[in-house]
Order: structure tokens, then sequence, then C-alpha cells
């Protein structure tokens, strides 16, 4: 292995990924995906409490749902801005709409994936 490569896969050992997604379903095929490639994952259900417990002192992102239960995804994400919470966000959605996707572009994700994901 190259030493690029090397310093890669380190790097996602160190690095942690929140998964915010409300359907068990996706949230343990998110879990198990990233963690195959080497992620260490910890992975919610809603968005309660995820602010206010303060982000580890490592590389991290957040994989945020849209469309949750009991708040919207997009609302989270301006909030965060709000806090000066500095994570990246990467939104997921099953359902978006371009209004949506620029909405939440221009408040700072560094992506938006529709639902369900390919490689």
């Amino acid at each position: 292995m190259d030493e690029r490569r090397k310093a890669e896969t380190e790097a996602l050992k160190e690095g942690l990924v929140f998964v915010i997604d409300d359907d068990a379903d996706v949230l343990t095929a998110l879990g198990s995906l990233l963690r195959a490639v080497g992620c260490q994952v910890c992975g919610r259900s809603g968005v309660e409490g995820f602010a206010e417990t303060g982000l580890p002192e490592r590389p991290c992102c957040l994989l945020l749902d849209i469309h949750l239960r009991c708040s919207s995804g997009l609302d989270f994400q301006r909030s965060l801005t709000e806090r000066r919470v500095a994570i990246p966000v990467v939104l997921l959605t099953g359902a978006g709409t371009i209004p949506m996707s620029v909405r939440g572009m221009k408040a700072g994700a560094i992506d938006f994936l529709s639902k369900p994901l390919r490689a």
C-alpha cells in the first residue's frame, strides 16, 4: 500500500461520522457501509441532544436526513450554523426538490445525496 493510501486509511480510523436518520433500516445500512470502509460511526434517529453534546476533538462529519419525524434536517442544519457548530454536513433525502437542495447548499452543506444511495 502506498504512503498516501495508508495515510487516508489511518485518517478514516481517526475520524467519526455522525448519521441522523429516522429510518432504522437506512441508519443500520449506512452504519454498516461506513464501518466496512473503516469509519467510526455514531448513529441517531433524531437530532435531540446532538448540538449540546459537543463535537469530538477529531475529524468528524454529519450525514443528515432532511425529512425527520419530529423536525426538519434543513432547520437543524440552520440551527447548527447559528450556534456556530462547525461540522461538515452532507444532506440525505428520498424526496428532494431543487429548491430544497439549493437551500441546503446555500446553508453550507458540502453535498446533497438522494436515497436510495448507489455506488
